[in-house]
């Protein structure tokens, strides 16, 4: 989960990760595509799809307002329990 959180979600390089963690490129965007296909297809638990019709500036500004809650929730869940401790 390091790999893909640093490319994903730090916005790291993919090179400079593989190198990191000792893995080649091909697998370090392996990883990182097997997380973000199970992203995109599963839902956080508590959160549902939903299908709006409403003004666009609306839409804008709750489609920024859940993703910062999708960060947020990406970012607490790849935390380890020491991390959570400290």
């Amino acid at each position: 989960l390091d790999v893909a959180f640093e490319i994903l979600v730090e916005g790291k390089k993919l090179v400079a990760v593989a190198n990191t963690h000792g893995l080649t490129k091909q697998r370090a965007m392996a990883i990182r595509d097997k997380i973000y296909s199970a992203y995109l297809l599963q839902a956080p638990e508590g959160w549902a799809y939903a299908q709006i019709c409403a003004p666009e500036q609306m839409i804008d500004r709750f489609v920024k307002e859940a993703d910062e809650e999708r960060l947020k929730y990406w970012q607490n869940k790849s935390m380890t329990k020491k991390d959570h401790e400290a």
